[in-house]
């Protein structure tokens, strides 16, 4: 499940995923994708036909300056053409599972819940059901599924939650997905898009720091920010630019300073760089312990991942 507040680009990150998939582009906003592409079905109930249309020429128009997109690879994107059959009628979704059983696309969007799947999205067992209904798609023909959902509006009880509960509806709709993406609001800068914070929830597989992403409204393509305050880049960023071998102390410290956390037992910034460590993005002298100096690696050098233990005992 995608989800976030109004006027994100949930819709159109999902678009660009797709279009990147039709292009067989070896990777996404950093993330890789399959080797040989992958076919999409777009079920869009809240945007009319023309809309979506019309970001996709502008997505398409920036894919053919940069580079060859044909039409044989746009076709494999499909966008259901009305948006007056709603799937939380058996019989419409019996009939949509056979359609996507014929055209078997990797990757099938519905967007977004609300007027796609169910009338009532604050009931437990009628969204389960829903959820029960869809994992037959998963199973045959085997494709995934993006469910593209909306936040609550903020309120004092929302806004200290975490991204992944923020979402409107029924409890089931946080804990069902095998994966939850959140799109965090961070503002719009001038002249920009809307800046968010992608974050990731998922049941399978290593976990997946989160990203910083903003939207070009010039060509509707999600591009990656420069890391920002808590991410283990940004740390990276603030060593290389001490310059020379510091202690782990004066790196926390510095991390600290810049991002403005607490300058006393510096807990937060001591955690980022035990991230950093974990992911490789930072070496240790002696084991991390002592004088321990730190040094960024290149991207892919081979170490071995420092161990929490390591980072707390400096």
């Amino acid at each position: 499940m995608l989800h976030s507040a109004a006027k994100q680009g949930k819709s159109m990150l999902t678009l660009n995923l797709a279009l990147a998939g039709a292009a067989e582009w070896p990777e996404f906003l950093g993330f890789k994708l399959p080797h040989k592409g992958f076919n999409t079905l777009i079920y869009q109930g809240e945007i009319h036909e023309r809309g979506v249309f019309d970001r996709a020429g502008a997505m398409v128009s920036h894919m053919r300056a940069s580079g060859d997109f044909t039409d044989t690879q746009l076709s494999r994107i499909l966008v259901n053409e009305t948006r007056d059959v709603r799937l939380d009628d058996l019989t419409a979704f019996n009939e949509f599972v056979k359609f996507v059983r014929w055209m078997r696309p990797a990757l099938v969007i519905l967007d977004p819940l609300a007027h796609v799947l169910t009338e009532n999205e604050n009931d437990n067992a009628i969204v389960g059901r829903m959820f029960k209904r869809l994992s037959t798609m998963v199973d045959d023909p085997g494709c995934a599924i993006i469910l593209v959902h909306h936040d609550s509006k903020p309120s004092e009880s929302t806004v200290h939650r975490r991204a992944l509960q923020r979402s409107r509806g029924a409890d089931v709709l946080s804990a069902a997905p095998d994966s939850v993406l959140s799109l965090v609001p961070l503002g719009k800068d001038s002249g920009a898009g809307p800046k968010s914070r992608l974050e990731f929830d998922g049941r399978y597989g290593p976990s997946i720091e989160p990203t910083t992403i903003i939207l070009n409204e010039r060509t509707l393509w999600f591009e990656r920010c420069a890391p920002g305050r808590g991410e283990p880049e940004g740390v990276v960023q603030i060593l290389q630019g001490m310059g020379g071998t510091p202690s782990l102390l004066e790196v926390a410290l510095k991390v600290s300073q810049e991002w403005g956390y607490e300058t006393e037992r510096m807990r937060v910034a001591r955690g980022l760089i035990t991230k950093c460590l974990n992911q490789n993005l930072l070496i240790t002298t002696n084991g991390g312990k002592g004088d321990a100096r730190v040094l960024a690696l290149p991207p892919g050098a081979p170490t071995e991942p420092a161990s929490s233990a390591d980072s707390r005992e400096s």
